[in-house]
């Protein structure tokens, strides 16, 4: 079978008519993420008009990571020096990424099992959910995604024209599609404090997108990364269930401080 250029093979068994039936879902190309000094990524997205009868659409996954160890524009060498799991979920996740492999088929699991959350935005100022594909929207278009450098200014999405912002939301109650609902604090924005770290309990449910720091020295001073995938999402009109694209890795981005 021939490699399409950008496209992953989605394998569904049909069972009741013992037969295979193949989905196409597109990947995004590396290169139309481009990062700008680590604070700001920009994201040319594809149209899924194509891919209606699937109900196709986009979805980022993300997961934060604390360290003791600070870089402003982190490169593929630094995870390692930020976080070992960040280095170790990279490189797991890679095979999945990676265009020339058609043999790593992502599924429901796969996010999942790294712990990694469905993003979410802030809708208006009653902090209700705003769905990524009511933003990025299945016609596709050209995005920006900012990680302020001052203290207490928010993440946020926008597009080219500046036309709208919306702040990114953690997961947490509303993560329905992952499988994992848990609590958030000290809120769902996308800050470093030390609230964070102090608050997150796994087995509570509380902070379940946070991977604390595991270093042998004390953290003395802390920071948090985010690392992004974004991944075009289907549904398998037999069973219904979420069908997915290969993910295309955004980056990993330093959150600005709480105070």
């Amino acid at each position: 079978m021939k490699c399409l250029p950008f496209l992953t093979l989605i394998l569904v068994l049909i069972l009741s008519c013992g037969i295979e039936k193949f989905y196409y879902l597109p990947q995004i190309p590396q290169t139309n993420i481009n990062t700008a000094g680590g604070s700001n990524v920009s994201l040319d997205i594809p149209s899924l008009s194509q891919f209606s009868t699937l109900g196709a659409y986009y979805s980022i996954f993300y997961k934060i990571y604390i360290s003791n160890h600070f870089t402003g524009s982190p490169l593929t060498s630094d995870y390692l020096i930020i976080h070992s799991t960040l280095n170790n979920d990279y490189n797991a996740l890679y095979s999945y990424t990676n265009p020339a492999n058609n043999t790593s088929i992502t599924i429901a699991s796969t996010f999942r099992n790294r712990q990694y959350h469905e993003l979410k935005f802030e809708a208006g100022s009653d902090f209700n959910n705003e769905n990524i594909n009511n933003i990025i929207t299945s016609s596709g278009g050209s995005y920006k995604i900012s990680f302020p450098t001052a203290a207490s200014e928010r993440p946020y999405i926008t597009d080219a024209t500046d036309s709208f912002k919306y702040n990114l939301f953690r997961a947490g109650e509303s993560d329905e599609n992952n499988g994992i609902k848990f609590d958030q604090e000290p809120d769902r924005y996308f800050f470093y404090s030390p609230e964070l770290i102090e608050r997150t309990d796994h087995t509570n449910f509380i902070n379940n997108d946070v991977t604390l720091y595991s270093g042998s020295e004390p953290l003395i001073i802390g920071y948090a990364y985010v690392s992004m995938y974004i991944v075009a999402v289907g549904q398998n009109p037999e069973d219904f269930r979420r069908v997915f694209g290969k993910p295309t890795h955004i980056g990993v981005f330093n959150l600005p401080n709480a105070y």
